[in-house]
């Protein structure tokens, strides 16, 4: 599975540079998009099957998507936060000790505005009232229900307000195994793993939080490298 989604990230790589040649903001989005995909799912498998370190294939998805975006802002002025997984880099290149890419978060909706405001405050200020507002739009989506709890879980972890880590902990990454059953976590990323992907990957996003905190319990999902 690591060498497929190699082969994914080559092809989708290949593609960026025809669309670019081409200054096709469109296609080039889509591939750069599919090409980060492919190596943060090299990394979330080499870590969740224990043979290898996700640190490279993680460092290189950020730099794919951040080198992106500066050749799409060299030829386009859309925004690419609006049509590029941003937030999902944000919250990766903590992990690693990346600079966090810039993200703009005007044009971004419910989970994918959650995950803004989550990646923004594990180095940058937390902003409240668009969390509120991306949970709020979360919850209008009637198969979004294990996914308002998770995010409901990952604000309480990060708050950390006196409460039991482990049991806060416990309760997220069971949140996270119910993605294997969940339509909303199946119908996306592969990254989020959903469905048959589950038993594949690693909830990074409580990696980050777990790593911002400081927790160095024996959960799976504890990020272990400098």
């Amino acid at each position: 599975m690591i060498d497929f989604f190699a082969q994914q990230c080559a092809l989708f790589s290949k593609g960026v540079d025809g669309a670019v040649k081409s200054k096709n903001y469109y296609l080039a989005t889509l591939n750069i998009g599919q090409a980060f995909n492919a190596s943060v799912m090299q990394g979330l498998i080499g870590w969740r099957c224990g043979l290898m370190s996700p640190v490279e294939s993680f460092k290189k998805a950020v730099r794919q998507l951040s080198e992106g975006v500066r050749t799409i802002e060299s030829f386009s002025e859309n925004n690419c936060s609006k049509d590029l997984p941003i937030e999902k880099a944000v919250v990766i290149s903590f992990l690693v000790d990346l600079p966090l890419p810039t993200l703009r978060i005007n044009d971004l909706r419910s989970d994918r505005l959650l995950d803004a405001v989550l990646g923004n405050g594990l180095c940058r200020d937390w902003d409240e009232s668009a969390w509120n507002t991306g949970l709020a739009q979360l919850k209008q989506n009637k198969r979004a229900t294990l996914a308002v709890k998770t995010y409901t879980a990952y604000n309480h972890l990060r708050k950390n307000e006196g409460e039991d880590l482990n049991e806060l902990i416990e309760h997220a990454e069971s949140f996270f195994q119910n993605r294997a059953k969940d339509a909303f976590f199946s119908g996306g990323d592969e990254t989020d793993g959903g469905g048959p992907d589950n038993d594949i990957t690693i909830d990074y996003r409580l990696a980050a939080i777990m790593k911002k905190i400081g927790y160095n319990g024996g959960s799976a999902h504890r990020w272990q490298w400098s």
